[in-house]
């Protein structure tokens, strides 16, 4: 296997058969430049042949080297040494994060299993190499005669491996670098199982930020806009995602972006019309019910209807427990009419998601132009939110006067002549 050695621009050589080369982030793949030969080559994202090997600068990173670092790129038999400096590699590492696949190490320690289905495990681990805490989620082959393969993308040119579709919606989404699907560190191949890590540090759930927010009248509607975003995103990949719910959303608090947390399951539609994923009762559209009825990207469209009813008032327009739902989803029997006791752009927002046609269903993109998201709504929403505020400041000194017991401190010194 021929090993060319190539190098980063520094002051030292190495002994091999290296020579100094130019690294760019291109919006295709990571592409190296040869200066003296003019060589051009590029490894391109969707390549599922492309495997990288980061475990070595990673303990040598630990170890605190900071110079002559490296790691591997691997396609086509061939093995490719990039050298550089800690600052140099690391920005190349984020740059490729969550668009290559990397080769898993033995530096993780799994601390628990959370959760374990036929198809998937999730568990915490602690990652020694980049010594911080994640969650790693590990897709389980279903290597068998029954299996689906709608489940899998492309073949790899690696001993003709399929590389799971869930891998390859990761790296879809990553390539764009959307905010509102939660960022993945590392997608990992270990010679049998694919899987990747991520972390939660700076998320917390939508719901119970929420419940900080009863008195922000523009929450909401900030949530809608951030939540069509990624109906958007779904919809010009192409991907439906069963797992758009409650459950899965998270806010971070410094950026206010609302991320998704979970690509299990999602699926893109151009190759799974006839697929019947969705896992939750209570979310999925009228014409999953409907099996000579292809399923779009507008089923998306109508889980946000449900979560942004769930969100406002506390339950799911199906049912307040999991029996009524079960019993009215089916059926197609739902209750919005609390929702006439709201904000009459809000409520007609959300039942504009939820017209059962999806036909007449709008596109998200159409959904930016409703009047929820208004120049003139925005500054009627901020202005409520001011004098909320002025009220509730006016109320507290009130309730502060009344309570307060500050008495006049009289001087008590007495000094002797």
């Amino acid at each position: 296997m021929s090993q060319p050695c190539l190098k980063m621009n520094q002051s030292m050589k190495s002994k091999l058969n290296s020579k100094f080369i130019s690294i760019q982030e291109s919006s295709v793949g990571l592409k190296i430049v040869d200066p003296d030969s003019r060589m051009i080559q590029v490894f391109l994202f969707w390549n599922n042949s492309i495997l990288m090997d980061w475990n070595c600068f990673f303990e040598e990173l630990n170890a605190g080297l900071e110079k002559n670092l490296s790691f591997i790129i691997e396609y086509e038999e061939t093995k490719y040494f990039i050298y550089g400096n800690a600052e140099d590699l690391l920005c190349i590492y984020k740059f490729c994060a969550g668009k290559y696949i990397f080769k898993k190490g033995i530096s993780q320690k799994t601390l628990e299993i959370i959760k374990e289905k036929h198809d998937y495990q999730l568990k915490s681990i602690y990652d020694q190499s980049r010594q911080k805490f994640y969650y790693e989620h590990i897709i389980l082959p279903q290597m068998n005669d029954n299996l689906d393969m709608s489940f899998y993308s492309e073949v790899t040119y690696d001993r003709e491996k399929f590389v799971p579709e869930e891998i390859q919606i990761i790296k879809d989404l990553h390539i764009t670098s959307i905010p509102q699907f939660i960022h993945v560190d590392a997608l990992y191949h270990d010679g049998v199982q694919y899987s990747y890590i991520y972390s939660k540090k700076d998320l917390i759930k939508l719901t119970l930020y929420y419940n900080t927010q009863l008195d922000n009248p523009c929450f909401m509607s900030h949530t809608a806009y951030q939540l069509v975003l990624l109906l958007i995103a779904l919809d010009e990949k192409g991907i439906i995602h069963p797992g758009l719910d409650l459950k899965n959303l998270y806010i971070n608090p410094n950026s206010q972006d609302i991320v998704l947390a979970s690509y299990y399951q999602a699926y893109y539609q151009l190759n799974n019309e006839d697929r019947r994923l969705y896992a939750n009762i209570g979310y999925s559209p009228p014409e999953y019910f409907k099996i000579n009825q292809k399923l779009t990207t507008k089923a998306n469209v109508y889980q946000v209807g449900i979560l942004l009813f769930h969100l406002l008032l506390g339950y799911n327009p199906f049912g307040k427990t999991q029996k009524e739902m079960v019993s009215n989803h089916p059926k197609n029997e739902l209750n919005l009419k609390r929702l006439n006791t709201f904000d009459s752009n809000l409520s007609d927002f959300i039942q504009l998601l939820l017209v059962q046609d999806p036909i007449k269903r709008p596109q998200p993109s159409q959904l930016l132009k409703h009047k929820l998201f208004s120049i003139s709504y925005k500054e009627h929403q901020s202005k409520l939110s001011i004098l909320q505020q002025y009220h509730q400041d006016i109320q507290e000194f009130i309730i502060f006067n009344k309570t307060s017991n500050i008495q006049n401190v009289k001087p008590t010194i007495k000094f002797k002549k």
